[in-house]
């Protein structure tokens, strides 16, 4: 099923026959086949809210790679819904540096559909991880105008000890 799933993500998007069966692989037993499942979904270029609520749901799952590939999906996903931005937005407080960092990435390619996630991405630039607060960084950056919130927090973060942090702040 592995197998499978990543020969089907290689076809790209003349395998869009499969989506259905792809989607239903996101709910498989096997965490290494929902993540190829969504990774396949992902290179086919399916995305489409119909596989919304599988991508959700999967975003709860066990596996950090699992969330981390639905947190990515997601942010391919147009238009951007309520729904698919707050799923995101809960992401950021995820125990997975990989699966914050992915919800951060996906939300700023929103852009201002995203706005509601403002506040909690200026929280996410007191992350732990340099890498979480570097995309926190860029996604306000990326939606400026719906972030004017953040220029006084960005510009703090700009003299970040680190200095992938600092220099995303100041982009």
């Amino acid at each position: 099923r592995v197998a499978a799933a990543l020969f089907l993500g290689h076809i790209g998007p003349a395998a869009e026959a499969a989506v259905p069966s792809l989607v239903e692989a996101v709910g498989d037993e096997d965490a290494l086949v929902r993540a190829r499942a969504e990774l396949a979904l992902l290179l086919i270029g399916h995305a489409e809210a119909a596989s919304m609520p599988a991508l959700v749901e999967a975003l709860g799952d066990e596996s950090a790679e699992v969330r981390e590939m639905a947190a990515l999906f997601l942010g391919t996903i147009r238009p951007a819904t309520a729904a698919i931005v707050q799923s995101l937005i809960e992401a950021l407080g995820d125990e997975s540096v990989g699966v914050r960092v992915r919800a951060a990435n996906a939300l700023g390619r929103m852009r201002s559909a995203a706005s509601a996630a403002v506040p909690v991405l200026i929280e996410a630039l007191g992350d732990d991880s340099a890498e979480v607060r570097v995309s926190a960084a860029r996604a306000l950056g990326g939606m400026l105008s719906a972030a004017s919130a953040a220029i006084p927090v960005l510009a703090v973060a700009a003299h970040d000890s680190d200095s992938q942090v600092s220099r995303a702040a100041s982009e």
